[in-house]
């Protein structure tokens, strides 16, 4: 054995260091082609991702001051072509490209698969809201298909463990990767459901979880066959494959889908911390309530205490009781025959009001006065026309032309009986009429003189 120490001994770094001057200083820039996978965009602004074929892979990344230039961000299963630079990533000792320019070829083999399944499948109807089965409100029993690798069923056991420990969970190992893993995964899902159908074991929900990974590592849940199996299932199925940002057919056409296998334990289990706070706090209540109760019950129970007499006072009681009703009665039938009384009364006045002989007797009282004040009335107008009518006779004794001819005066008419009022209707020797007061004078007329003055 040679056990000679060696005169230069290398550190990692130092070895990492010289790696890296001899990859970037044989090499330069090349332009690489391939699919994009495992897609990442951190804080800091930089992007790292995988670039593939159908035979190998390498780690990428593109700096920020390098992608800002970028328009369109890559997505996973895109086809792009790549310029950068072979270099060596010091810390991990990880062969990768740093990218200088992207520009998109077109989508990659898979992810062109992808997308036709899918949209074959939706043309079905295996996506379609109305065929999705309701998740159970009270989840008693679970059903786990994952792998007992890795962290993903330590999740969700322990999520479950701590958000309610009576659940039931039947755990069934499967690969969740591989040619094996289709015919694992849909041979569990029908085992459940053969359960169910037989009432051997009576699961509620079944939870399918995986870990991330990149599309090639997921590819098993884009499986049409796997597909059908889950859609198939009599059991709800909640999908938790990979990362939020991982769609797979699996989550399409499961009855729900969760962001993680973390979120899919806290879908299905109730918190019971929760249940611990509302059950202390209706306990709590419920001691408030049932001292209230006691307290109100204690309280009606002194009433009644206070209430409680001795019979014979409460004969006493009911005795004046009664007397006190008697008087009353009394007093009641008293004024009732009172009233009686007095209605009687007042039908016998109405009754003598509307009496024939009462009648005859006011009308015939009535008619003697109507008789005396007749016979005044006509003894008032008797007067009065006998004083008009003597006033009248005065009037016509004044205007009367026999007083005229009482005092010598004599009406001068012709033989016919017309009264000569002008010399002009007399001529001489006409014969004339002078009426006077004991008789009439047949004249002749001589001559005619003018009037002269007395």
């Amino acid at each position: 054995m040679n056990t000679q120490v060696p005169s230069s001994i290398l550190s990692v770094f130092e070895l990492n260091r010289s790696v890296r001057r001899l990859f970037e200083g044989h090499y330069g820039y090349v332009w690489v082609e391939g699919e994009v996978s495992n897609f990442s965009r951190p804080s800091s602004g930089h992007w790292y991702f995988t670039l593939k074929d159908e035979k190998a892979q390498v780690r990428c990344a593109m700096f920020r001051n390098r992608n800002i230039r970028i328009r369109q961000i890559p997505d996973n299963g895109e086809k792009i072509r790549l310029r950068g630079k072979v270099s060596l990533y010091e810390g991990r000792g990880e062969y990768q490209l740093i990218a200088e320019h992207i520009e998109s070829s077109g989508f990659g083999v898979h992810q062109v698969a992808f997308e036709k399944l899918k949209q074959k499948l939706a043309e079905e109807g295996l996506f379609s809201q109305g065929c999705k089965k309701p998740i159970p409100p009270n989840v008693k029993a679970i059903g786990l298909i994952t792998s007992l690798n890795g962290a993903v069923i330590q999740d969700v056991l322990k999520t479950l463990k701590r958000r309610c420990p009576s659940l039931e969970i039947y755990v069934l190992p499967v690969t969740v990767q591989g040619s094996s893993a289709i015919i694992e995964i849909s041979n569990a899902i029908e085992k459940i459901a053969q359960w169910k159908k037989q009432d051997s074991i009576g699961l509620d929900v079944i939870i399918l979880a995986r870990g991330g990974g990149s599309l090639e590592d997921l590819s098993v849940f884009n499986d049409e066959n796997l597909a059908r199996t889950i859609f198939n299932c009599n059991i709800p199925i909640i999908s938790a494959i990979g990362h939020e940002v991982d769609i797979t057919i699996a989550d399409l056409v499961s009855d729900l889908r969760a962001a993680t296998p973390t979120a899919a334990a806290e879908l299905v289990s109730p918190d019971q911390s929760i249940w611990e706070k509302t059950l202390k706090r209706n306990a709590l209540l419920l001691e408030k309530s049932i001292a209230s109760r006691i307290l109100v019950t204690k309280s009606k129970a002194e009433y009644l205490k206070k209430r409680l007499r001795h019979p014979k006072l409460q004969l006493q009681d009911q005795s004046q009781k009664t007397d006190h009703l008697e008087q009353i009665l009394i007093k009641t039938i008293k004024n009732k025959i009172e009233l009686e009384k007095f209605r009687l009364a007042n039908s016998r006045r109405k009754l003598l009001t509307i009496s024939p002989i009462n009648q005859a007797t006011l009308l015939n009282s009535l008619f003697n006065s109507n008789k005396t004040l007749l016979i005044k009335a006509l003894k008032r107008r008797f007067t009065l026309i006998e004083t008009q009518l003597s006033h009248k006779v005065k009037i016509l004794d004044a205007i009367n032309p026999n007083k005229v001819f009482d005092r010598g005066y004599a009406l001068l008419t012709t033989n016919n009986g017309t009264t000569i009022k002008n010399r002009s209707e007399v001529k001489s020797g006409t014969p004339l009429v002078a009426r006077m007061a004991l008789g009439r004078l047949h004249v002749t007329a001589s001559r005619w003189e003018d009037q002269a003055e007395e």
